[in-house]
């Protein structure tokens, strides 16, 4: 039983006149025919009878018109329904994805101005390495992420919002405090803090070509913090 039969019935129930009525549902009269007489052969029986230049309802017709009209009804409430949730959900919900190399550092001035320009918003923040928070996106658990990768999924939008430079971070004391660069070869054998899913080595490879630094790795961690 579909929702367009349902409103042909209705038309001509109201109407009593089969042009009229496919005028109505915006269908032509066969189509509008055609729909009524399915729901009969669903129900089992006529709701229609033509007599000669008259048209009224069966027995089964009047009796099932306020069901059906019911059924109508509580399908538009639900549509809706749906609509309102769906403009409120979309104004007043975000499920953001901050890739866990971004830090809550950076990000926590974006999130007090947001929160400040959209009281009512529920912000839900989800901190995971990159390739998860793509798997994320990809999969719909996200609306839109922080996220700094060599390549996307053609299937994601990405919007540039800055770009950095390649540093290198070192104490105080050290010897390339004088330095004004620092050559790739110049870190092998230093001491090294690796981000396991921040390093993006084909990237790098990509940029200053393939290379073999020998890092003396002590320490793996997400926050360089």
């Amino acid at each position: 039983m579909k929702i367009g039969q349902i409103r042909c019935f209705l038309a001509l129930a109201e109407t009593l006149n089969f042009t009229r009525a496919a005028e109505r549902c915006g269908v032509s009269q066969p189509a509008l025919s055609r729909a009524v007489r399915q729901l009969e052969t669903e129900l089992g029986a006529p709701l229609v009878r033509r007599e000669r230049n008259r048209t009224h309802l069966t027995a089964l017709g009047r009796t099932v018109l306020p069901r059906l009209q019911e059924a109508v009804s509580l399908a538009e409430a639900a549509k809706a329904e749906a609509a309102e949730f769906a403009t409120t959900a979309a104004a007043t919900s975000l499920t953001l994805g901050v890739m866990a190399t971004i830090g809550p550092g950076p990000t926590m001035a974006l999130f007090e101005r947001l929160t400040r320009r959209v009281p009512q918003l529920e912000l839900r923040l989800r901190d995971a390495p990159g390739p998860q928070i793509v798997e994320m996106l990809l999969a719909g658990e996200l609306d839109i992420a922080l996220v700094g990768l060599p390549d996307y999924p053609e299937a994601l939008q990405t919007i540039p919002l800055y770009s950095e430079r390649y540093v290198v971070a070192f104490p105080a004391g050290h010897r390339f405090e004088r330095a004004e660069a620092v050559a790739w070869r110049e870190l092998a054998g230093e001491r090294y803090l690796e981000r396991p899913n921040g390093e993006h080595v084909a990237h790098f490879e990509r940029a200053v070509g393939a290379f073999e630094l020998g890092l003396d790795v002590r320490c793996e961690i997400e926050h360089e913090h």
